[in-house]
């Protein structure tokens, strides 16, 4: 990724849990600041989460959703419809759009070859994903 002009950010992992700390921060510390530097010219945030903790605390994905929707940004949330947080899915549809993943599944998914000793299951071809079907933000 670095090759193609993308800056990577490495982080240690949490001795504690096994898992990143500080992941989601550094995320939408440099979505707010896309939000800040480009606010001449708005686009469009796609955000592929189904987060929205911290909503109500003025913190998290949502709220800085939120923020740069106020100043003009378009929003997409992408995400599973049952998995998604209600609050963030209703959100999205009412002030952007919200693409349901469930609607790509056969797309985005792939299936394992079994374990020896597994049933085999029935083959299933690859399907394109035909982006045409979805809404897109104002």
């Amino acid at each position: 990724m670095e090759n193609s002009g993308v800056e990577v950010k490495l982080l240690e992992r949490g001795t504690l849990y096994g898992r990143e700390q500080g992941v989601d921060q550094i995320l939408q510390t440099e979505m707010l600041r896309d939000g800040f530097d480009n606010n001449g010219d708005p686009g469009t945030v796609v955000m592929l989460t189904g987060d929205g903790a911290g909503f109500l605390d003025g913190v998290g994905f949502h709220a800085d959703l939120s923020r740069m929707q106020k100043r003009g940004w378009r929003i997409e949330v992408v995400s599973w419809k049952y998995s998604c947080n209600r609050r963030m899915r209703e959100w999205a549809e009412q002030y952007g759009v919200f693409v349901a993943l469930d609607d790509f599944y056969d797309s985005i998914t792939f299936l394992e070859h079994p374990r020896q000793g597994d049933p085999i299951g029935d083959p299933r071809l690859s399907v394109s994903m035909d982006l045409s079907k979805r809404q897109l933000a104002d």
